[in-house]
Order: structure tokens, then sequence, then C-alpha cells
């Protein structure tokens, strides 16, 4: 069974702008994803590390880029082992 997972950063009221920029890229990058544009997720994804190398799950998404067929992937990520 597929399961959202969330990183919880702040209540938005008391976000920062560079907080809210970043929601904005990973957000973007997430859509491009589902509507098959990966080399647009690419471009999204390479440039929320340049901003903010410090953000593990844009690192995570960078990486699961490398692993998965973009002409066949079905938008589930699917873990081998554990």
């Amino acid at each position: 069974e597929a399961l959202d997972i969330y990183e919880l950063l702040v209540p938005f009221s008391q976000a920062t702008d560079k907080q809210k920029r970043l929601c904005e890229l990973y957000s973007s990058g997430l859509q491009a994803m589902v509507d098959s544009q990966m080399d647009k997720a690419q471009s999204v994804w390479e440039q929320c590390r340049r901003e903010y190398p410090e953000d593990y799950p844009t690192l995570l998404m960078l990486n699961r880029m490398k692993e998965i067929d973009r002409q066949s992937w079905d938008g589930v990520f699917r873990h081998d082992s554990k």
C-alpha cells in the first residue's frame, strides 16, 4: 500500500521567505513528476539543490531520479529492501 510522507517544517504563518521558496520549488518538482515531465522535474530538483544544499528530501529525489526508468515509471517508488 502506498503512503504519502510529509516533512513538517513550521506553521505557514511562521515560515520564512526562504522556507516558502523551498516548498514552492519542491512542489513544482513533484508536480512535474506526476505529469511525467521528467526532464523538468530533474531541472527543478537540481535548482532546489543549488539553492538549498542542506535539504535532504531534495537529495533523496535526485537520487530517486537516477534509479527510475523514466519511460515506464508508474508514479510509485518501490523499496526492494529495508
